[in-house]
């Protein structure tokens, strides 16, 4: 489960890679993967840290499809 996670947040966060808000999502998971890597999460912890990136980044979509709806508008 937390491999497919970690790839459904990638693909996403490349969605968006010239937005600050995602590169900064996309380090956050880096150093999550780095530090499970290292032995110093258990699976559950990573799991759940990876479930909050993935909220994270569905709340930035969010926000981006909102503010290009406005700029949309404004044309």
């Amino acid at each position: 489960m937390g491999q497919e996670l970690e790839l459904k947040i990638i693909a996403r966060l490349r969605k968006h890679k010239d937005i600050p808000k995602f590169v900064e999502l996309g380090r956050r998971l880096e150093e999550l993967k780095e530090r499970h890597e290292q032995g110093l999460l258990v699976n559950l912890a990573f799991i759940k840290q990876l479930l909050e990136i993935a909220r994270e980044v569905v709340e930035a979509e969010k926000e981006v499809e909102t503010s290009e709806d406005q700029d949309v508008k404004h044309c």
